[in-house]
């Protein structure tokens, strides 16, 4: 996967002008965020653009653990888990597929 900037983002609105910057303390400009017109979802755009290392990090999470989840229940049917509803495991299993097409997105080079 091409390497981000890694987190904390923080906010930081600004004081003489209008808009919303993402920044890395110490590093780096991550993004700005324009307000004119669109004050009303600046700071919301701002705060979910803010967050993209820590839902990178949850997601390659999520898509980690359904993958050893999806992969124990294939090879041991008996397994606790398969006694869960199969309906669950097909969510699961959609889940997982949905992760794993984002993360391969976020990899993409222009992806």
């Amino acid at each position: 996967m091409t390497q981000h900037t890694p987190g904390p983002w923080e906010i930081n609105k600004r004081a003489f002008s209008p808009g919303i910057d993402i920044i890395k303390y110490g590093e780096c400009m991550i993004a700005t965020i324009g307000d004119a017109g669109y004050a009303s979802c600046s700071e919301a755009n701002a705060r979910l653009i803010a967050a993209a290392p820590e839902l990178l990090a949850a997601l390659e999470n999520l898509a980690g653990t359904a993958s050893n989840l999806l992969a124990e229940a294939e090879s041991d049917p008996t397994c606790a888990m398969v006694a869960v509803d199969m309906q669950d495991l097909g969510r699961l299993d959609e889940a997982h597929d949905k992760a794993c097409a984002v993360l391969d997105h976020i990899a993409e080079p222009g992806g």
